[in-house]
């Protein structure tokens, strides 16, 4: 990550996850109004680019990190470097991220997929499908649906890979059911249990399946325009969907991040730059 001869950036770094948790905390989940479903909070537009991407190199401490530990670089610089790196972060169909966070219930499902074969180049070739959690019905095609939930909804934080049977049987089925109540062919892929579901599904148990739990009402057979209800039937359920898409889309980064010791190659004053918390 040294600089080159004329001062510029070899590369774009890529920001440390406790990085891009500040990010999400200062430009979404504390924003005012946020927890309040009916405040104009959610009236407001929201744009990728202009409210979070754009917006997240103004935070000292990523402009301290980029100057104490890639280099002094000027605001557009420290923009763009910014920039890219949230736009890898942007929905892909199928998400590198997504397939790595699960590569080993992939590699435990489908042992014999070769996706270097020449026959399984295509998206259809594959054996499994990139599902939404939180099932994109919920959301396409409805009106009065703030802005910023559709923003979030189709990032990779709320996608996973599923097996292509098993999905297409239970894709709009909501998150409460879908990740604790195994079906058949799920029970024949040895998910036995909603936590193996969770598992499987790069759910964190503790904190954040709660968060996918409550992110649908708890009355049963609720409206599926439910997120367009200034009124939200249980008061919390678009806050809530929101913090499970963007504590997933932290996760899915920090396990290739911290996987593949990305931090290890930062380099300050010839020695290696420590992962931390700022």
């Amino acid at each position: 990550m040294e600089l080159t001869e004329r001062r510029e950036l070899r590369l774009l770094p890529p920001l440390p996850p406790p990085l891009l948790q500040e990010a999400i905390e200062q430009y979404v989940t504390s924003k005012p109004g946020f927890s309040d479903p009916a405040h104009g909070f959610w009236q407001e537009k929201w744009h990728w680019w202009n409210d979070f991407a754009n917006k997240i190199s103004e935070i000292p401490n990523i402009r301290g990190w980029l100057g104490q530990n890639v280099a002094p670089v000027s605001d557009d610089r420290a923009r763009e470097a910014c920039v890219w790196w949230v736009d890898r972060l942007m929905p892909q169909r199928p998400s590198p991220l997504v397939l790595y966070a699960q590569r080993q219930q992939l590699a435990e499902w489908f042992s014999e997929y070769d996706p270097a074969s020449t026959d399984q180049l295509e998206d259809t070739d594959r054996p499994w499908d990139m599902d939404h959690i939180h099932p994109s019905n919920y959301v396409n095609g409805k009106r009065y649906i703030p802005q910023i939930i559709k923003g979030w909804h189709g990032c990779i934080g709320n996608l996973r890979a599923w097996p292509l049977e098993a999905n297409r049987a239970r894709h709009d089925k909501s998150p409460a059911k879908k990740l604790s109540e195994p079906d058949e062919k799920e029970k024949s892929l040895g998910l036995c249990d909603g936590q193996q579901i969770r598992q499987a599904s790069f759910i964190e148990e503790n904190r954040e399946w709660q968060l996918w739990h409550a992110s649908t009402p708890k009355k049963e057979g609720f409206s599926d325009k439910y997120l367009a209800n200034q009124q939200d039937p249980d008061g919390r359920c678009r806050p809530v969907l929101i913090k499970a898409i963007t504590s997933r889309w932290i996760r899915l980064y920090e396990e290739w991040y911290d996987t593949l010791l990305v931090a290890s190659l930062f380099v300050d004053q010839g020695t290696s730059c420590q992962h931390a918390a700022p």
